[in-house]
């Protein structure tokens, strides 16, 4: 889910990377600020996170968040996605290929999979790439967001491949980057890191979290 704020500054777009099955499968949110500026002023003392609402019905026991969840911090809900069918939604790319900052890593398409209420991203040796271990990752590239919150709920089903949840400049132009959940291959913490100009500055914080159980993580 997606919660956003309008502007014409440079958006960012959202990658998930995986672990060795993500299951993605209470939604994707993102609530877009009303106005042209960063919400401001709510303090954690008033400010409630939309983890989502219950619903013995979805993988992961909760729906997507309300459509007012944010309303009173000045969000609206912009784009919702609780994966239904069996294909990816309008918007969403599956990666191909090694990425960049890993050229130990191996992408396929094959590897995300929609099915019953989830969004999965696989990760096993793939004869189809001389047994080697490839993994599924993707991004929303053809809807970029600005001035958002953005939630997704998730969890892996254990150790190994690092999962990423992060925000990338709809430019390629880096920093900046924020990760709202990587684990580093582990199940029982998480990282969450803010990577800024100038230079390679960074702020990161680290959450003792069992991984392993549905969570709601965002931004």
């Amino acid at each position: 889910m997606v919660f956003h704020r309008s502007s014409p500054r440079t958006g960012l777009r959202a990658l998930v990377g995986s672990c060795l099955t993500l299951l993605a499968g209470g939604a994707w949110a993102v609530l877009s600020a009303t106005t042209s500026s960063p919400p401001v002023g709510a303090s954690s003392s008033d400010l409630t996170y939309p983890v989502g609402v219950p619903n013995a019905q979805e993988p992961s026991g909760m729906a997507p968040p309300a459509p007012n969840a944010l309303v009173r911090q000045g969000y609206r809900v912009s784009y919702i996605n609780d994966f239904p069918g069996s294909s990816l939604p309008a918007g969403w790319l599956p990666f191909t290929g090694v990425p960049g900052g890993d050229p130990g890593s191996q992408f396929a398409a094959s590897h995300v999979v929609v099915t019953n209420g989830e969004l999965q991203l696989q990760t096993w040796r793939d004869p189809h790439y001389n047994g080697n271990w490839v993994t599924g990752g993707l991004c929303q590239c053809d809807l970029p967001h600005t001035y958002g919150a953005f939630f997704v709920r998730s969890r892996v089903t254990g150790p190994g491949p690092t999962i990423v949840e992060l925000l990338w400049p709809i430019g390629d132009s880096w920093p900046p980057e924020v990760d709202f959940n990587e684990t580093g291959g582990g199940v029982t913490s998480m990282t969450a890191t803010v990577l800024f100009r100038p230079g390679h500055q960074h702020d990161q914080r680290t959450l003792v979290v069992n991984e392993m159980q549905w969570h709601t993580y965002g931004v």
